[in-house]
């Protein structure tokens, strides 16, 4: 994990400390949360927004 940064205009570096990293999607272990995500989303998506989604291809952001 990297620290995390706020970025903008305004930015307020006193109010956030955190430690930023990646999920990758061919990770070993990590199809559990790419399958989760994925079910949620569409799910959401069926109920709310009716979008064409195609998958996952980018990271998931995890911050702690």
């Amino acid at each position: 994990m990297e620290s995390g940064h706020v970025e903008g205009e305004d930015e307020e570096t006193s109010n956030r400390r955190c430690k930023v990293g990646w999920i990758i999607p061919t990770t070993p272990g990590a199809e559990w949360i790419f399958d989760k995500t994925k079910f949620l989303v569409n799910e959401a998506n069926q109920k709310y927004y009716r979008s064409d989604l195609f998958g996952f291809t980018e990271r998931l952001q995890i911050t702690r």
